[in-house]
């Protein structure tokens, strides 16, 4: 039985308001629509809500968006005892670096405004 896109939206609805990580709740035989939810994870503000420390996760700034090598403006960072540390690409160098918030004065570096959990190998 085919669900139409009301119950699809719904479903989709109540996954987000009651799962916190949900994960490929819906699935349809019909090849015109999609899972609805599929590793679902919202952005979270790093101003209310931090990440366990010492666990990877996924940051976001403004301030890190950059048109030729990130264009997301993410970095994978980690917040921990002495606060963030973040790594980053350098063009130039063809490396990563990493940057830690304790050398970071004002924390447009290091501090991400956004964070979310990385989602599981396959």
């Amino acid at each position: 039985m085919m669900k139409n896109s009301k119950e699809i939206e719904a479903n989709r609805d109540y996954a987000k308001k009651h799962y916190n990580n949900a994960t490929k709740i819906i699935r349809t035989s019909n090849p015109f629509t999609y899972n609805a939810i599929e590793d679902y994870e919202p952005w979270r503000e790093t101003e209310y809500d931090l990440p366990p420390k010492g666990r990877e996760i996924i940051g976001f700034r403004t301030e890190w968006i950059l048109e030729d090598y990130n264009p997301n403006g993410t970095r994978l960072c980690f917040y921990g005892d002495f606060g963030w540390t973040t790594a980053r690409w350098c063009n130039d160098q063809d490396s990563w670096y990493t940057d830690n918030s304790e050398d970071d004065k004002d924390g447009k570096e290091t501090i991400p405004t956004h964070w979310k959990p990385k989602p599981k190998h396959p």
